[in-house]
């Protein structure tokens, strides 16, 4: 997933399948946040619905105490509660970003290794 999204400094918006970044076209790119939570980085995802209005949140969690090249995916899930619909890509990035944080803090055994 992350493969699409080009850099910057807090958010980011990434390039559309096709390769495009056009500003009109914001609603076709995948969009992310980037958190730091203790020893892990979050990547908090939203990327449009298929085939229907809104959505769906995602995330990525790498381990930080390695170097960007090695950073190992602790855990990764893209499409959050079931692939839940949300109306805008704030309201799935914040949904993301919760259930990463919350794992991490409460379930750091669901980590992988």
């Amino acid at each position: 997933m992350l493969q699409n999204v080009a850099p910057g400094n807090d958010r980011h918006q990434g390039l559309n399948q096709q390769g495009l970044n056009n500003q009109g076209a914001e609603r076709a790119q995948m969009i992310f946040d980037e958190i730091d939570e203790g020893d892990y980085r979050i990547f908090a995802l939203a990327a449009p619905a298929p085939q229907r209005d809104g959505y769906v949140a995602g995330v990525v969690v790498k381990r930080r105490n390695v170097g960007l090249e090695d950073a190992s995916i602790a855990y990764r899930e893209d499409s959050l509660a079931g692939g839940k619909r949300w109306p805008s890509p704030v309201t799935a990035r914040r949904f993301a970003t919760a259930m990463a944080r919350e794992m991490i803090r409460q379930e750091p055994h669901r980590m992988a290794r």
